[in-house]
């Protein structure tokens, strides 16, 4: 069995023609023992670490690189934004979707004093017209103001990472640290 250092891949000695003829056999192979195979080509790597080569192109477990900034940055963001939404579905978790679907209508209905859907809601719930308009308009501007706590949070938190990103003062591991300390 052979092994790149450059792939990361063993070569079995019988396909070794086969590579060669389709141009894709690297020039850095090494003689593997059965030993390695079975650590480094069956087995599977202790945590945080992935298949590698050591100082002399010999297979090895060797640290998993850190992801670069931008890409620990968008999951930074990912992270933030699932977040926010798990916020505002908290706020709207009482209400069933079809309900939720009708809150813009009623609220327009109520700020134009009544129409038709929020004047039957009255009805089958007993209300006067004007206690459901009141009960409405409070609810809408209570969810608004819930609402723009989440999207102001999230804006804040993304503008932080931007600026963590940006920050030329700092080098790429003060940078993964304040990436990662940046929470919801």
């Amino acid at each position: 069995m052979k092994y790149s250092a450059a792939t990361k891949a063993f070569y079995p000695k019988e396909s070794l023609s086969h590579y060669k003829q389709a141009g894709t056999l690297p020039d850095d192979l090494v003689e593997v023992g059965s030993s390695e195979w079975q650590t480094y080509g069956l087995g599977q790597p202790p945590e945080g670490m992935q298949r590698g080569a050591d100082e002399n192109g010999r297979p090895a477990w060797v640290p998993i690189p850190p992801p670069d900034l931008e890409t620990l940055a968008t999951r930074k963001r990912a992270e933030i934004d699932a977040a926010s939404i798990a916020a505002l579905d908290q706020v709207r978790s009482d209400y069933p979707d079809y309900e939720q679907l009708s809150w813009e209508r009623q609220e327009r209905e109520a700020r134009d004093g009544g129409g038709p859907l929020i004047q039957a809601i009255a009805d089958a719930r007993g209300l006067t017209l004007e206690e459901l308009i009141s009960r409405i308009i409070a609810k809408a501007d209570a969810y608004q103001a819930a609402a723009g706590v989440v999207i102001g949070r999230r804006q804040a938190l993304r503008d932080q990472i931007d600026a963590i990103v940006a920050d030329e003062n700092l080098d790429d591991d003060a940078k993964r640290t304040a990436i990662g300390a940046v929470t919801w």
